[in-house]
């Protein structure tokens, strides 16, 4: 009996001993099964092979420890499958992959590539070799820096004193205000401003409080007729000012709004400042968005004044190619290769007569002198020391002259080459 029993606890031990055995032989023998600490020792010597250049790259990356848990727990994720077989651990990381591909990317800038005009001759034009050289003759006479005829869209003549050319960017001065007066009319169409009776006082609270203002309309400061004293008279005293506003909120009330023609920049430069109101936008960034990128009007330039507003009545410069092109858009209705931003009727309405001066003087549209050359109507924006973009319709011409800030007596010069333009190729 003693034996058998001694026999029996033998046996269950060395049962005991032996499945110890197999239990520890299976785990060493499983790659799958690594201890938590094998797993963090390995990934903290991983880290210590990286580049010594990715440091900075990866301050803000997952320590080892983190690491580890992230990956326990993705994994805990993954294999744990959902009661009712929907997969929420795999729908959460689907959700997580549509979020960054729906994440748009910030679109590049777009490239505004310059317009590329078609050369042609004067002949193309309708002008001969003789009328081309007196015309030469007589702009190298009076000193003008350039000077470009376009017809049917082509340029036929492209003159340029020695040390100008095509890529050099001319200041236009006043020329600026038909610009200006094209921005206005693209901020009626917009919806921006409610048209041209819209009053000019609410939109600066000087004006407004001041009650000298009852009546003025944005349609005054279009066609000079605010009645405020003009600034021509007060030009450098104005320029040095250090707010250029606050000095024409000061001026004097000469006349009624509509009462009287009185040409004054400052009108133009309260509109500068009502159009960088209401678009929210610098006048140049509108300008550009507006008129000059969308046909690749590349060269523009454009001053502002002692509080950053855009100066619209005289701060813009392009060169004198861009300057056709300018006339060319106000010459297609506001289109350049189908490219339609400035409104046809407000095209119409800024070069047709506002202002009828008779004998006074040419007359004057929005912004835009109003004329009639060789028997055909015509329209031009003029700038201080003969900076001109001549527009006549009918006869699809665009004329350009830029000249030195010297003489200002040379209309009649430049209005008699225009004539003899208008003449040669009616």
């Amino acid at each position: 009996m003693r034996k058998r029993a001694a026999f029996l606890i033998a046996l269950v031990v060395l049962l005991s001993v032996s499945c110890g055995k197999s239990d520890t032989a299976s785990q060493e023998n499983d790659p799958a099964i690594t201890s938590e600490e094998e797993a963090v020792d390995q990934d903290a010597e991983t880290a210590e092979k990286e580049p010594a250049e990715n440091a900075s790259a990866n301050e803000n990356a997952a320590s080892p420890d983190t690491a580890q848990s992230s990956a326990e727990s993705a994994d805990d994720a993954a294999g744990t499958d959902d009661a009712d077989g929907s997969g929420a651990a795999e729908e959460s990381a689907a959700a997580e992959v549509s979020t960054v591909k729906d994440t748009p990317e910030p679109e590049p800038e777009k490239e505004v590539v310059p317009y590329e005009w078609t050369a042609g001759t004067p002949e193309d034009a309708g002008l001969n070799d003789a009328f081309m050289e007196s015309r030469h003759a007589a702009m190298e006479e009076i000193g003008t820096m350039s000077s470009l005829i376009v017809r049917h869209g082509v340029i036929a003549d492209e003159y340029y004193a020695d040390g100008y050319d095509e890529k050099t960017v001319f200041p236009v001065h006043s020329a600026s205000k038909t610009i200006t007066g094209a921005l206005t009319g693209i901020a009626i169409d917009e919806g921006l401003l409610e048209g041209v009776d819209v009053p000019v006082a609410p939109f600066f609270p000087e004006m407004e409080e001041s009650g000298r203002y009852e009546g003025l309309t944005v349609g005054h400061l279009l066609t000079n007729t605010s009645g405020i004293a003009s600034t021509e008279s007060r030009w450098y005293e104005w320029q040095s000012s250090p707010d250029w506003l606050q000095y024409l909120f000061e001026l004097p009330i000469e006349a009624a709004p509509g009462q009287t023609f009185h040409y004054s920049t400052g009108n133009t430069h309260l509109l500068s400042a009502i159009l960088e109101q209401v678009t929210g936008e610098r006048l140049f960034d509108y300008a550009k968005e507006k008129i000059f990128d969308p046909v690749g009007l590349v060269s523009v330039r454009l001053h502002t004044d002692p509080q950053g507003i855009g100066d619209g009545w005289n701060g813009f410069s392009m060169t004198a190619r861009d300057m056709a092109l300018f006339g060319q858009r106000l010459l297609n209705k506001g289109s350049v290769n189908w490219e339609k931003v400035i409104p046809a009727e407000w095209v119409e309405e800024m070069s047709s007569v506002q202002v009828a001066r008779g004998g006074a003087g040419t007359d004057y549209g929005y912004q835009t002198w109003v004329h009639t050359f060789a028997g055909h109507d015509g329209f031009y924006a003029y700038g201080f020391g003969n900076q001109y973009i001549f527009v006549i319709p009918d006869l699809e011409l665009v004329i350009t002259f830029t000249a030195p800030d010297m003489d200002e007596n040379r209309f009649g010069v430049y209005r008699q080459l225009v004539n003899d333009i208008v003449s040669s190729c009616g």
